[in-house]
């Protein structure tokens, strides 16, 4: 997991280190934002009167014009996202391919409580929340890359020590990084900028099709494991048929590359 690149000139260093502390207090992504580039945002604010206005301001080097977020913008989009995420049980399905398939259904539910979380008024459990488990954003005028901790989010999913039941054929390389993308949309009125994310409310998953998966990894974690001897066994378990178990246990097989295919 790298870390955001900055200019000699305006890295924090000495007395100042007093300055990052109270920037990563009132800025959520301080210290976390980044550029496509490699460049870090740094956290600052203007005093107009009695307001406050906090930014994001890029650190660049000598001649080149540096851009300016509004903080609450970048921070609400970068809500949105990470909600968008944990409300993508598909996508959560993918990434957790290496956690044993007994533990998926209750980490799903606790993705659904940490989206609904998300979605209130920010405060310190949110604040803990984000820094916990995103370890880098990456800015682009059209896009938010979040890179978030396999081990932080297996925290927030309050997820046990993985053991993988995925077949190696099939199985995606995991790393310590779960990389997600969302397209971003800049909306003007006035001097006030917006940024959405585009289409976090277009996309409707399918729950049938991901209890399908998730009991089919169930069931082939129980033969493998020695759990279960034959489907007629995994059938009545499940007060089901032999016919539909065999129907939808090779789900357990499904190449990860498929399930963004729509």
């Amino acid at each position: 997991m790298g870390r955001c690149s900055s200019s000699a000139s305006n890295q924090y260093q000495g007395p100042r280190s007093r300055r990052r502390r109270a920037a990563a207090e009132t800025h959520l992504l301080a210290g976390l934002l980044c550029s496509e580039d490699g460049n870090r945002f740094i956290a600052t604010h203007a005093n107009k009167g009695s307001q406050r206005y906090r930014y994001y301001v890029e650190d660049v080097v000598a001649g080149k014009t540096p851009r300016r977020l509004a903080a609450g913008a970048i921070e609400t989009a970068t809500l949105a996202a990470l909600r968008t995420y944990l409300m993508d049980q598909q996508q959560l399905v993918q990434d957790l391919a290496d956690v044993a398939a007994d533990q998926i259904a209750e980490a799903l539910r606790h993705a659904q409580r940490s989206a609904e979380l998300l979605s209130q008024r920010m405060d310190q459990p949110q604040h803990t929340l984000v820094r916990d488990v995103i370890a880098k954003i990456r800015y682009r005028d059209t896009q938010l890359e979040l890179e978030m901790s396999r081990a932080g989010l297996h925290r927030l999913l309050e997820i046990r020590q993985p053991q993988s039941t995925a077949w190696p054929a099939n199985a995606a390389p995991h790393s310590d990084v779960i990389s997600f993308r969302a397209p971003l949309v800049i909306r003007r009125r006035g001097p006030q900028m917006k940024m959405v994310i585009a289409g976090q409310d277009n996309e409707t998953p399918d729950h049938k099709l991901i209890a399908a998966v998730v009991n089919a990894r169930r069931w082939a974690a129980q033969l493998t494991n020695g759990d279960a001897d034959s489907i007629a066994q995994l059938a009545a378990a499940d007060n089901l048929s032999p016919a539909y178990v065999s129907r939808i246990l090779p789900l357990a097989y499904l190449d990860h590359r498929l399930w963004r295919i729509s």
